[in-house]
């Protein structure tokens, strides 16, 4: 980490955060103010990865270089943390602290030279004041990168520290840790939808959904969770509980003799996973017995994020007997090319259009295209959102091969399969 007294070159720091941190009290208690500003690069993760660590630290060497040339004595001026960089300004309000920021980014934004390479630097810069955003030097520090964030998530190139622009930037941050303390206090369960045949009084498999239910919030939406979980790590641990879960309850609710599909939604983030295909079929092993099939279901987008390396997970699960599902078919990227190459089993149909077969004209042509282009490449079609006999007819009529929604049965909680199953007409085939 570097340090840099305004009108020094770059130098190796000595410990900067706590130098910083000293720095900034010191400047509170003979000013009475200050301002600390933290600079974070744009897009660095993915310099490094594209050109590498030596590359990566020539740019920062570069960037802490135009900084510290455009910073006056006595401020201070340093590496932050990877990828970020904080400048103390003694006696210094939110105008004078905007006015550097604008300085810091003039001279940082533009294209660096690195190894041959000509990259375009772009930058986003946050700011906390004392005595107005506090008088600790580790929560104005906290504060500025919050801005910064906030900055980045705005697209301006500069934010002041802001309470309410900072909880909604602080939101995710929070929720992660909920989700994590929800995973160790078992607050995550699964409700199953049937999915039958249409042809035959069958019972084919049924759908995992995940539920939360918050001991202060109640019951909160994965659409409210899932996106934040699916960008971190966080989505390994949440996954695997998922897995876990759906093969060990459905693995003891079939009936002897019977057999089920378990479908569970996983994103693209859990394809990328190296571990998936051993720790499933660990799983598969565990809890499988004969009774149970696990099906995969993933999004087009999901899919097509990194189409070549779904394409080698997929078939490193369809080599465990892992079927593979696409959902949404036909609201994504619809990349008919690329589905040839891909090991799927069924496509499913969005209730979008599923459940508008009766009264759109479309939603028709769309469905019976889309089973004719499954049946084609000897794919199942899977209709979502048959809510009423009427519905059921038309995609039956269509040719639909399975039919999921609530004319055959709502999401229902485990304990309440088994009594659904006994008075069900469709039975596990």
């Amino acid at each position: 980490m570097g340090a840099t007294r305004a009108g020094e070159g770059p130098r190796r720091a000595r410990a900067f955060p706590l130098e910083l941190t000293a720095f900034l009290s010191g400047m509170i208690k003979v000013t009475g103010s200050a301002a600390v500003l933290v600079l974070d690069i744009d897009g660095f993760t993915a310099i490094n990865a594209a050109l590498g660590h030596e590359a990566g630290d020539v740019l920062l060497r570069t960037v802490a270089a135009r900084m510290a040339s455009r910073i006056e004595a006595p401020a201070l001026v340093g590496t932050l943390g990877a990828d970020s960089f904080g400048v103390v300004l003694p006696d210094a309000n939110a105008a004078r602290a905007q006015a550097v920021a604008q300085t810091l980014l003039d001279a940082v934004v533009g294209a660096v030279d690195v190894a041959g390479h000509e990259i375009e630097v772009e930058a986003s810069v946050g700011a906390a004041i004392s005595p107005e955003h506090g008088r600790d030097p580790s929560r104005l520090i906290q504060r500025a990168e919050l801005a910064m964030l906030a900055a980045k998530r705005s697209g301006d190139a500069f934010e002041l520290f802001d309470a309410a622009g900072a909880a909604a930037v602080a939101e995710p941050f929070a929720l992660l840790a909920e989700v994590r303390h929800g995973l160790a206090r078992d607050e995550f369960s699964l409700h199953y939808q049937p999915q039958v045949r249409f042809r035959t009084p069958e019972l084919v498999g049924m759908e995992a959904l995940l539920r939360w239910r918050h001991p202060q919030r109640g019951l909160v939406s994965p659409g409210t969770y899932l996106p934040v979980v699916e960008r971190t790590r966080s989505m390994r641990a949440l996954s695997r509980h998922v897995l876990e879960r759906a093969l060990g309850q459905c693995s003891v609710c079939v009936p002897h003799g019977g057999r089920l599909r378990v479908a569970v939604n996983l994103s693209m983030r859990d394809l990328r996973d190296p571990e998936l295909p051993e720790v499933i079929a660990a799983l598969l092993d565990r809890h499988g017995g004969g009774s149970v099939w696990l099906t995969i279901e993933l999004t087009e987008t999901a899919i097509m994020a990194d189409a070549e390396r779904a394409r080698r997970s997929l078939e490193r699960l369809r080599a465990l007997g892992v079927r593979i599902a696409i959902d949404d078919f036909g609201t994504g990227y619809s990349s008919l090319a690329y589905l040839t190459s891909l090991p799927v089993d069924e496509l499913k149909i969005d209730k979008a259009f599923g459940g508008r077969v009766t009264t759109d004209r479309g939603a028709r042509a769309v469905v019976r295209a889309v089973v004719e282009l499954a049946h084609g490449l000897g794919i199942e079609a899977v209709a979502e959102g048959v809510e009423d006999r009427a519905t059921w007819e038309v995609l039956a009529d269509l040719g639909c091969d399975t039919a999921q929604g609530y004319y055959v049965a709502r999401p229902m909680a485990y304990d309440e399969l088994a009594p659904w199953m006994e008075r069900s007409p469709w039975r596990p085939g």
